[in-house]
Parts: C-alpha cells; sequence; structure tokens
C-alpha cells in the first residue's frame, strides 16, 4: 500500500519441510495490526525481510531479474539465508 515490496523465493515458498504459511488470523481471531494484519507471509529458515512480511494486501509471482525489490535495491541478499553466528558445545 506505501510502495515497499519484499521478494521470497518460490522454491523455499512451496517447500512442504519448511512449513511457509500466509497467515490472516492468530489464536483464532483476525490477525492484529502489530502482527501483519491482513496477512503476514512466514517462511522459516530464511532472514526476516525475506521471510517474515507482514501486511501483505498482493502476491506477485516473477523473476528476480524481472522485479527488483525494496532491499535489493539498497544491496541486501535476494535469498537472505539465516546463517549461524554462535554454537552451544557440550563436554
Amino acid at each position: 500500500m506505501d510502495g515497499w515490496t519484499s521478494g521470497s523465493p518460490v522454491a523455499a515458498a512451496l517447500d512442504r519441510a519448511r512449513g511457509a504459511m500466509l497467515a490472516i488470523g492468530m489464536n483464532g481471531e483476525p490477525l492484529p495490526i502489530e502482527h501483519g494484519f491482513p496477512a503476514r507471509l512466514v517462511i522459516p529458515g530464511l532472514y526476516g525481510y525475506v521471510s517474515a512480511t507482514k501486511w501483505v494486501t498482493d502476491l506477485e509471482v516473477t523473476t528476480w531479474r524481472a522485479r527488483q525489490v525494496y532491499w535489493l535495491k539498497r544491496g541486501w541478499a535476494q535469498e537472505a539465508p539465516i546463517k549461524t553466528e554462535s554454537r552451544i558445545e557440550t563436554p
């Protein structure tokens, strides 16, 4: 609605093992505004701006080459995988 766009890889969105969803409700109620009403995209395993887009009002299937989204224009990663920066070890 305000011109902001986000892109998510279709393969990740359709990967059943990830459990991606377009959330329209929470706890039996419509999704609250602060959580992304009217809809929120959630794709586990990808960084927030690619996988947790709030306030979804429109979806478009295209290619990365055909459409430059908000963060790509600013030099951010296209698919934004979560990179582990720490680990827990036990003796």
